[in-house]
């Protein structure tokens, strides 16, 4: 075992990276938006003796500031704090690295990744793509497309990249629940545009097939109303927890129905062109399986995105842009349903 091992706290992405985003400036006009511009690692000793920490240090745009001061000694079984800021005040994706230093000779300098989305101001043009929130910041390697591919797509029944296309889902391990989180939002609330609207935060359901209405509809999780252009959104009745959830269906089918989108597209509100070719075009929620960063597949754990468009009413056009950032989750112990 090594005696010394480094943890993020987050959990997401993994003990071993960690991810943040900045925005540069908030308006009043926007709301009280809140950023996962901080984080901490947690160093601890594993081994039977004193392990010594001589110094902390990190690269690109982040500091790293040790709970106690350096050098220290870390007894068997203690830890110490490191806490981790994003600091970037140009450009977009940031990749950088924290070392620990020490006297641990089976690891004297042990390294996570870091990885940060600086924007300048909230919402779009400035908002990450997609593939940058999936392989820039979680360092994936899923193909998810390009902006172009997204929006060429839009809500056509056409996968794009890795994506496989599910209406419905099973849970593959039949003896454990299914849990969902949501790890990042980038969609519009607040608005200087609009400075009456209100943040609805972030929300997500699942049904099981053959639904007849919404009474049918079971809450999985929702996220809070500052939450919504950041990574990691926080819990709505709890801002001290992250966004997560666990449900379980049985051995049922069932679908996911995420703000206006459904995993079925068949009950997704359609496009007005669409409508008029007679094509069907409401697939704005996508499912794509998760590579890690040697291009393994991880078992049975999906990604989900969706593209939330403004319901189509009297005197007001439906709307939808493409871009697929605007929440995504990650679901563990799901698999597509059989034919």
């Amino acid at each position: 075992m090594a005696a010394r091992c480094s943890s993020n706290l987050d959990g997401e992405p993994s003990s071993d990276r960690m991810f943040f985003n900045n925005i540069s400036t908030i308006a009043a006009c926007w709301g009280p938006l809140t950023v996962k511009d901080s984080g901490t690692l947690r160093v601890q000793n594993l081994s039977g003796g004193t392990v010594n920490v001589s110094a902390v240090d990190a690269t690109d745009a982040f500091t790293a500031t040790p709970s106690v001061g350096l050098p220290a000694a870390l007894a068997p079984g203690a830890s110490l704090d490191v806490a981790v800021t994003f600091v970037a005040t140009d450009g977009r994706v940031h990749n950088g690295t924290l070392t620990v230093h020490s006297d641990d000779a089976t690891a004297p300098a042990r390294t996570v990744s870091l990885a940060g989305f600086r924007q300048s101001i909230p919402q779009s043009p400035n908002e990450p793509d997609f593939d940058e929130v999936i392989n820039g910041l979680y360092g994936f390697t899923t193909v998810v497309g390009t902006p172009a591919q997204l929006s060429t797509a839009g809500g056509e029944l056409t996968p794009v990249g890795d994506e496989v296309i599910s209406a419905y889902w099973v849970k593959a391990d039949g003896s454990q629940p299914v849990s969902m989180q949501l790890v990042s939002a980038w969609h519009s609330g607040w608005d200087c545009s609009n400075p009456s609207d209100k943040s609805y935060g972030s929300s997500a359901y699942w049904f099981p097939k053959g639904r007849t209405g919404s009474n049918q509809d079971s809450f999985i999780l929702a996220a809070t109303e500052p939450d919504i252009q950041r990574l990691l959104p926080r819990r709505m009745s709890n801002v001290n927890e992250p966004a997560t959830g666990t449900f379980d269906p049985g051995a049922q089918q069932f679908g996911f129905h995420i703000e206006l989108e459904f995993s079925d597209p068949t009950m997704a509100e359609q496009e007005p062109w669409c409508i008029t070719a007679g094509r069907l075009c409401g697939h704005r929620m996508r499912f794509w399986p998760v590579k890690d960063a040697s291009g393994g597949v991880v078992a049975n754990t999906w990604l989900i995105s969706l593209d939330m468009h403004q319901a189509a009413a009297t005197g007001v056009p439906f709307f939808a842009n493409y871009d697929y950032n605007d929440e995504t989750y990650i679901v563990r112990n799901i698999m597509p349903a059989p034919p």
